[in-house]
């Protein structure tokens, strides 16, 4: 016969047991483990298709188009799993509706500079008007501050800097198709750059080794960037890998968010993980032998483009692309393109 202890002794096991899965299930929603780290999105084999989707900045309208373009399998039949290479929010007319998008599809996401904008305003009690001089609210959050509600909040705050997809394969070099001829030539926001110099590691490209060895590293997500030259990813300043553009070609390890420093750090990253980024809409779609980048400047008047990677490493990734509806930031794409 069980006795008092041994009741209570198997109920709170039972309780603990509860409350686990529960933190799991959560952590599996949010999308990673940490708020201030890495994620990690692997499934298992369940994934016929990722999508990663560039910046969207509050373009619910454009997003919901895309959406549409590449045939995404919501519901628990689908098979298609969304990602954001974060900047979902600011600027844009309807942040709210886009981190609705993104909860009812179950997406993934990584924060980009303008979630950190945001959540610093947030945990500072969100003042209004905001008097910190340093790093105050800026006037385009007037749309994702009126609209958020508090399980958004939570939402951002819960997401990582970086996400990794350790069974997917970005080979290299590589061709895309079904993206939108227009789509290339209209989402530079700058002149092309310059041919990219002779970097040290680009002979010892991992990701970009043909047949077997192809894409051996998986995919990562992070906003904005990667410091080329092996330092580990928790050792880079969360303001690097949200605001970084270009490296310094000589040592290709100093990390830069301005145009006119470097080139960009794209060209010399090596692997061996391919990576997936945003931010830089003035340079547009980025195709690297082991990078693409995807903020192709749908909030100024650009477009929001998709990369859809299958779990069939046979075939070939796609870009799918749509146009904005307006120029939502009130620059335009042209007047963007001259800005320092």
């Amino acid at each position: 016969m069980v006795q008092v202890n041994d009741r209570r002794y198997v109920l709170t096991a039972v309780l603990l047991l509860a409350a686990w899965c529960m933190m799991y299930s959560e952590d599996a929603l949010l999308g990673g483990s940490s708020g201030s780290g890495s994620g990690s999105g692997s499934s298992g084999g369940r994934w016929r298709r990722t999508v990663f989707v560039g910046d969207v900045h509050g373009c619910a309208a454009e997003l919901e188009a895309l959406l549409r373009a590449v045939a995404f399998e919501k519901g628990a039949g689908g098979r298609d799993r969304l990602v954001f290479v974060g900047d979902m929010v600011g600027k844009g007319p309807r942040p709210h509706d886009v981190v609705r998008i993104a909860r009812a599809h179950g997406a993934l996401a990584v924060r980009g500079n303008h979630e950190e904008g945001l959540l610093a305003w947030f945990r500072r009690g969100r003042p209004m008007p905001d008097t910190q001089t340093a790093h105050p609210i800026k006037p385009g959050y007037a749309a994702s501050v009126a609209s958020l509600t508090e399980d958004d909040w939570r939402w951002l705050a819960a997401l990582p800097l970086w996400l990794e997809f350790p069974e997917l394969r970005l080979r290299a070099p590589w061709r895309l198709t079904g993206h939108d001829a227009e789509a290339t030539a209209s989402a530079p926001l700058l002149p092309p750059p310059p041919p990219p110099p002779q970097f040290r590691h680009a002979e010892q490209r991992l990701c970009g080794r043909s047949e077997a060895g192809a894409g051996k590293g998986g995919v990562l997500v992070v906003h904005a960037g990667v410091a080329p030259g092996g330092q580990p990813l928790a050792e880079q300043p969360a303001a690097m890998l949200t605001n970084m553009r270009s490296v310094d070609a000589a040592t290709e390890t100093v990390g830069s968010t301005r145009y006119g420093v470097g080139v960009p750090w794209a060209q010399a990253w090596a692997g061996p993980q391919s990576v997936v980024f945003g931010h830089d809409a003035r340079r547009g779609l980025q195709r690297e032998p082991c990078a693409v980048g995807l903020d192709t400047g749908c909030v100024y008047g650009g477009r929001l483009t998709a990369l859809v990677l299958h779990a069939d490493h046979g075939t070939e990734p796609r870009l799918v692309s749509v146009p904005a509806t307006q120029d939502w930031s009130g620059l335009g794409h042209n007047a963007h393109k001259n800005k320092a």
